[in-house]
């Protein structure tokens, strides 16, 4: 009894965990990575998710540039960070 007890909370509480786990890295930036243009108060910015961090850009094109060159622009984000 006492180890279907255990088994039930266990498993209540694995499911119970919040999806933030698989949700990328929020973008910390006001600009687009690659052309340091202040990013579009209206609308939703163009967005991507590289190895697990969120970029935005202003336009499809700088979008295009970083999946070009993608290690170029995260020396940027680093040195935002």
């Amino acid at each position: 009894m006492i180890k279907a007890t255990i088994l039930l909370i266990a498993h209540v509480v694995s499911w119970a965990q919040p999806a933030a786990a698989n949700e990328p890295k929020p973008y910390p930036l006001a600009i687009c990575i690659v052309s340091d243009e202040k990013l579009h108060p209206v609308g939703a910015p163009i967005s991507l998710v590289y190895e697990g961090q969120e970029f935005k850009f202003c336009c499809r094109e700088c979008r295009r540039d970083f999946k070009d060159e993608p290690e170029k622009f995260l020396q940027k984000l680093n040195a935002a960070e």
